[in-house]
């Protein structure tokens, strides 16, 4: 097969009329000192190759804009209005001038020290004095307009220069060039038929999200809130209609939540705070947006906030076992094993009071810039109480071993008094069990905390049902008081009153914890792809996502992505709206869309993300190779499949099958990993229903397969989309033809 990829794309002819200009960042190519090697004057092997170092003799700096990119980023080379150059001077012999050189012959990156001196002109273009030590500007309008190899760099006394700029994962390692440029306009391919209007909440009706009286398919992203309100316009340019927003950040401060009050400060020192949050969602609002709200549970806590919320003056101190329970969220900050914490909120009732008390912040929170209450906003789509908090999964299969004993016995306490609700007594419990462990009773209720699901074997299979049910009906209670008393915030048919809730974010096929969110109103799922082949060169499957969809609720899913550097990545999107319309979903959400820089101030053009390197992922941040927002490759891809997704253009499986899992199919080890439907996911639909009633574990209703509109053809390692509204191919191109239902043709690619 040829590697040859082709997406059907839509071409838009615009005409540039409008002038105005904007500020990109370029990197340099390269740097390099000639003569002396300069890391016997730095003494800083690892550090000296960022340094320049100049003086009239020995050494003399090299510097290349990277041309690559200002060809990418005008039309002519009078689009360029001005250039500069940036550094930073750590240290001079004394007050010197600088003599800047025009390069005549061409360098590579890696020249040895040794290689001698590159040619330059012999006159100076430029003479610039430094006086003292700090960050210092040039303009490079003839360097970058004339020359194709840039400059070279002498002084009448040594000086020691960097040119860098940023910290940690965005720390630019090459020479800082700025460069205004003529700005063309830019356009929008496609808008939105639904927006948030006033009046107007997010309802589930007949199994969906409806907005008013019209469907909507939420098609979005994942991020933080930012100070950079461009990026929403960003977002939207590129298709997207809502999203997965994280925050507020920096919410309390160490007197606040020792009240459980969200902080009244402004943080001048951080780049995010609630004000930030607040802006960035009402500019969400105003470009037509919809919100996926996880602040309900999305509480940072720093370890300098827990000392303060630990103090004896906190809104939680106080009562029995106040110093135990102290002790032991210290033992567990102390290990650094923060993540168990959001296990007990669903049977301690100090962590349940911190997650209350924090959704009740939020949600009666007024946002100074749109004039509501978040408890009453429109614009909010989904309210998600837990993200891939995972308790019937992580909990049962690593076991309670890393708990704090506090935590062990307050559950293996709600445990007993389960079991006493349902058996009364020792008698009837060994009866229903077969049998207990040697020493356990129930009248001294220390029944054990088991099975967990590697020792499911060594337990009768009742009692591991039994427990499975415990934990379970556990969880839906929390849920369901949680989303009461949010519900209990607004008025009635008004905001959180009415929008849909979903209880948690599932990642792993998993029957009981699948069951735990089909009680609340939405169902969630999601799944990351690290490969590097084509998944179109196999039959038809989208790992756990083909198997997860609920009968009569809507389905969304809350983070997807390919990462890179896989070059196939571009399939994916069209490859998740297929089966996503076919099994009629409500909503999809890209993780994550990032910014080119740290969290800041500062603006960034669209013209920055033209030119900037994609990140890849690392050993420190995994995340890098799943942000797209500066991968033209997914953006493209992505604002098209969005386009059909949103559209509704692929007509959904008429008579899907139907898989109804019994009550034995729930809690019960022997389907604790799932059930898949793939089977028949890509080829009649396919859906799950829930029935305690039910006494067989799986009845499957075989669906009707109808008009072909979607054909895997991965013998030959594409798709194709062929209906009246979409013509797709997607794929390895090894025709020289190809002819779609109605005569439509493809050739000569």
């Amino acid at each position: 097969m040829n590697n040859f990829r082709f997406f059907l794309l839509s071409i838009f002819f615009l005409t540039f009329s409008s002038f105005s200009s904007v500020f990109v960042k370029l990197t340099g190519e390269d740097t390099f000192i000639s003569k002396k090697q300069p890391e016997k004057i730095m003494q800083k092997d690892n550090f000296f190759k960022n340094i320049l170092i100049c003086d009239n003799e020995d050494f003399i700096s090299y510097v290349k804009p990277n041309y690559k990119q200002i060809k990418e980023l005008i039309l002519k080379k009078s689009d360029i209005i001005n250039g500069k150059f940036k550094f930073y001077v750590l240290w001079m012999e004394k007050p010197t001038n600088l003599y800047f050189y025009r390069v005549v012959e061409d360098w590579k990156e890696n020249i040895k020290w040794a290689d001698g001196i590159v040619k330059f002109e012999k006159e100076p273009f430029l003479k610039y004095r430094v006086e003292k030590r700090g960050w210092h500007e040039i303009s490079i309008n003839e360097i970058l307009k004339e020359s194709n190899y840039g400059f070279a760099i002498k002084s009448d006394y040594q000086i020691r220069m960097v040119s860098l700029e940023g910290s940690g994962s965005f720390r630019k390692e090459r020479a800082i060039f700025e460069v205004e440029i003529k700005e063309y306009p830019k356009y929008q391919l496609w808008d939105f038929d639904v927006k948030p209007q006033e009046g107007v909440y997010v309802k589930v009706k007949n199994g969906h999200l409806y907005y008013g009286e019209k469907r909507l398919r939420l098609w979005g992203v994942c991020r933080h809130d930012s100070r950079r309100l461009e990026t929403v316009k960003r977002i939207k340019k590129m298709g997207f209609n809502a999203v997965r927003l994280w925050g507020p950040q920096n919410a309390y401060d160490p007197e606040s939540i020792k009240k459980g009050e969200f902080t009244k400060l402004k943080f001048k020192d951080r780049p995010v705070d609630l004000d930030s949050f607040d802006r960035f969602f009402y500019k969400l609002k105003k470009e037509g947006l919809f919100v996926w709200c996880v602040s309900l549970h999305y509480i940072k806590l720093t370890p300098e906030l827990w000392k303060s919320f630990l103090s004896d003056d906190s809104f939680l101190a106080g009562g029995n076992e106040w110093n135990e329970w102290k002790n032991a969220v210290e033992e567990i900050i102390n290990k650094n094993k923060f993540f168990l914490l959001r296990y007990f909120l669903y049977f301690d009732e100090r962590i349940g009071k911190l997650y209350f008390q924090n959704a009740k912040n939020f949600l009666l929170h007024k946002n100074p810039y749109t004039g509501k209450k978040y408890a009453e906003e429109e614009a909010i789509a989904v309210f998600e109480i837990q993200n891939e908090n995972g308790f019937l999964k992580w909990v049962l299969e690593r076991g309670f071993d890393k708990w704090p004993l506090y935590f062990k016995k307050k559950l293996q306490k709600r445990w007993n008094e389960y079991l006493i609700e349902k058996y009364k007594n020792n008698e009837n419990l060994t009866k229903a069990w077969g049998k207990l462990d040697k020493g356990e009773n129930l009248e001294r209720k220390n029944i054990k905390l088991a099975p967990i699901f590697p020792e499911r074997n060594k337990y009768p299979e009742k009692r591991g049902s039994d427990f499975l049910e415990f934990l379970c009906n556990m969880i839906i209670d929390f849920n369901k008081r949680f989303e009461n008393y949010c519900r209990s915030l607004a008025p009635e048919g008004i905001g959180v009153n009415i929008i849909p809730f979903i209880y948690d974010t599932l990642f792993r096929l998993n029957n009981v914890w699948l069951y735990s969110n089909s009680i609340g109103d939405a169902n969630s799922f999601g799944i990351y792809y690290w490969k590097l082949t084509s998944s179109l060169t196999i039959p038809p499957a989208l790992y756990i996502i083909d198997s997860t969809t609920l009968y009569g609720k809507p389905n969304l899913i809350y983070e997807i992505n390919t990462s890179r550097p896989n070059p196939y990545r571009s399939e994916d999107p069209f490859r998740i709206i297929s089966l996503a319309s076919f099994q009629d979903w409500d909503g999809i959400f890209w993780h994550y869309w990032n910014e080119l820089e740290a969290p800041g101030r500062n603006f960034i053009p669209d013209e920055q993300y033209l030119i900037s390197p994609l990140p890849y992922m690392t050993e420190r941040w995994a995340d890098g190779g799943i942000t797209h927002a500066s991968d033209p490759v997914m953006c493209s891809s992505l604002s098209l499949a969005g386009h059909i997704f949103k559209k509704f253009l692929i007509s959904p499986a008429k008579k899907p099958a139907i898989y109804e899992i019994g009550k034995d199919g729930i809690f019960n080890y022997n389907y604790f990993r799932g059930i898949s439907t793939k089977e028949n996911a890509f080829k009649t639909g396919a859906k799950i229903k829930f029935n305690l009633n039910q006494k067989e574990p799986l009845k499957i209703k075989k669906g009707k397969e109808g008009k072909e509109e979607i054909k895997y053809d991965w013998k030959k390692g594409r798709m194709i989309i062929d209906n009246s509204k979409v013509k797709g191919y997607i794929g390895f191109w090894n025709e020289d033809i190809y002819k779609f239902s109605d005569g439509f043709a493809i050739f000569n690619v």
